[in-house]
């Protein structure tokens, strides 16, 4: 069903215009995506009532999965639209319509096509980058329920330590976007498909067995995450290289396994002081369960060992 796609052509001229940046470009894809296919289905009910049955049933089914992003996704448009939002709408309605015009509707065979493809999509079947907008705007006030709903990406690195190789791995929620670290032993990720206020960097370095480097303050704690114990501190400044304005909250969690010193550092940046900390609590079960997943691989001579964090 053709009509569905009709969003490829409307990137909207207006919104792209408006905001002249790849992150709203994005956004406005999976609008378009999302409320393509609700047009589809509405098409396909009122149009072959034999498949109203299956169609109302594969949208509940995608609606239990992503409901809450299309929601999400036409606040934060109508947030960025303003006044324009209602005449973004009307056009891309406007052309959606246009676009049934032309579909015949003796072909059953398309329609039961698209009902198929739904159920695909509900399984997470669904082109990038739309599917990492929605799971952002899905999982929005929940980004650990990403990770728990096992949408996620397996990521490693080869570690040298002491004339030994190893390799470690981690898992990151599938929204987030790996990016460029200038650290060999390193790995750095951003929420948001690389647009979030959310970091994550992870360090590998070779101690020979000394503790990890944060010492016991009023601001850390111990606590058993996954296999290991970890030591986690809690801390909130500015952060002027990136923003006068914005303030940046930290969480480090710190282990050592073997030979190697582990830090997990986990920024959040916000204008608001307040807000900071109500997000920093927001984000930390997420933090716990990468840190959770964190799995170093030792090879020598003699043995292979797996250490799971």
């Amino acid at each position: 069903m053709k009509p569905v796609f009709a969003f490829l052509l409307l990137t909207s001229s207006l919104f792209v215009s408006a905001q002249n940046n790849d992150e709203y470009v994005a956004l406005c894809k999976a609008f378009g995506f999302l409320h393509g296919q609700q047009s589809t289905i509405n098409f396909i009910k009122e149009n072959y009532p034999e498949l109203k049955t299956k169609a109302e049933e594969a949208n509940i089914q995608f609606d239990s999965k992503f409901g809450l992003a299309m929601s999400n996704i036409d606040t934060q448009i109508k947030k960025l639209l303003g006044d324009k939002f209602d005449y973004f709408v009307n056009s891309y309605n406007q052309q959606i319509s246009e676009g049934f015009k032309s579909v015949n509707k003796n072909s059953i065979q398309n329609a039961s096509f698209f009902i198929e493809e739904i159920n695909n999509r509900s399984n997470g079947y669904i082109q990038t980058p739309i599917f990492e907008n929605i799971l952002h705007y899905q999982y929005k006030d929940n980004p650990e329920g990403e990770f728990a709903k096992n949408y996620v990406n397996s990521y490693e690195i080869n570690v040298i330590s002491n004339d030994k190789k190893a390799t470690y791995s981690l898992i990151m929620p599938k929204s987030w976007k790996e990016i460029a670290t200038k650290f060999s032993q390193s790995k750095k990720f951003k929420s948001r498909m690389g647009y979030g206020n959310e970091i994550v960097t992870v360090f590998f370095s070779d101690i020979e067995g000394e503790k990890p480097s944060i010492a016991l303050e009023n601001n850390t704690k111990t606590q058993k995450i996954g296999n290991h114990q970890f030591i986690i501190k809690t801390s909130v400044e500015v952060d002027p290289s990136i923003d006068s304005k914005l303030k940046k909250g930290q969480l480090t969690y710190s282990t050592t396994i073997k030979r190697l010193n582990i830090n997990m550092y986990c920024h959040i940046y916000d204008k608001s002081e307040q807000e900071l900390y109500i997000r920093m609590e927001k984000f930390k079960p997420l933090f716990e369960s990468i840190a959770s997943s964190l799995n170093v691989v030792y090879t020598d001579e003699k043995e292979l060992v797996t250490y799971k964090m």
